[in-house]
C-alpha cells in the first residue's frame, strides 16, 4: 500500500510555533497557504515514486493510508506528527520531506526497532542518540536520492549537513560502511524474531 500525503494547515498548531516571535519574523497565513498549494503541486510530481522507493529500499511497509504533513510558519522539521515549515527553496523542502518520510516508515513499519537500537549501542558506543538514529535513515536517504535524482543530489544533501555535527557524523558512518551494508544489516536484524 502506498499512502496518500495530505498537506494541512492548523491555526491552533501554528500558534504554538508563532509564540514569542514578532509578526514581521513569522510568515503570514496567506504566505503559508500559498506555500502549501505550491508544495502540493511540486511534491505530487514524484510522490508515488518517492514513497515506493522509500519502501523498496528500506524493505519496510507503509501501514497508514494517509500521512498528514502539517505546515507551519517556522520550525525545525520533525516526523511525528510530520511537521515542516515554509522555506522558499522547493528542492530543499522535497529533501526535508523525504527525510521525515523515512522516519515515518520506520515508525510505521519496523517490527524490531529495539533490536536495531541495541545493535547501534554496541556498534557505535561513542556516538550520541541523534547520530545513531540517523544511520539507517541516511543510508536509505542516500539510496532514494541517488536512484531518483542522481549522485549530485546526494552530494548536496551530505554537504548541507556538514554544519550540523551529529547529522554530519551519521553521514560519515554511512559513507564509511556504505548504505547497502547498513540497510542489509538493518534488515537482518529486522527479520529476526525478537528474543524474549
Amino acid at each position: 500500500m502506498i499512502p496518500t500525503i495530505e498537506f494541512r494547515y492548523s491555526w491552533i498548531y501554528d500558534e504554538l510555533f508563532k509564540k514569542g516571535k514578532k509578526n514581521s519574523e513569522y510568515p503570514s497565513l496567506i504566505e503559508i497557504k500559498k506555500f502549501i498549494k505550491e508544495l502540493e503541486k511540486d511534491f505530487k510530481i514524484n510522490q508515488i515514486k518517492i514513497l515506493k522507493e522509500i519502501s523498496k529500499i528500506s524493505k519496510l511497509k507503509w501501514k497508514e493510508k494517509k500521512i498528514i504533513v502539517y505546515v507551519v510558519g517556522r520550525c525545525i522539521p520533525f516526523s511525528d506528527p510530520l511537521t515542516i515549515s515554509l522555506i522558499h527553496d522547493k528542492k530543499r523542502t522535497i529533501k526535508i520531506l523525504i527525510h521525515e518520510l523515512i522516519h515515518q516508515i520506520q515508525i510505521q513499519g519496523s517490527k524490531n526497532w529495539e533490536n536495531w537500537w541495541s545493535f547501534l549501542k554496541k556498534a557505535y558506543p561513542k556516538e550520541n542518540i541523534k547520530t545513531k538514529s540517523h544511520i539507517f535513515l541516511n543510508a536509505v536517504n542516500w539510496m532514494v536520492l541517488n536512484n531518483l535524482f542522481g549522485k549530485k543530489v546526494v552530494d548536496l544533501e551530505i554537504d548541507y549537513y556538514k554544519r550540523l555535527p551529529d547529522y554530519k557524523r551519521a553521514w560519515e558512518i554511512v559513507k564509511e560502511e556504505t548504505p547497502e551494508k547498513i540497510i542489509h544489516k538493518f534488515n537482518q536484524i529486522e527479520n529476526k524474531i525478537k528474543l524474549k
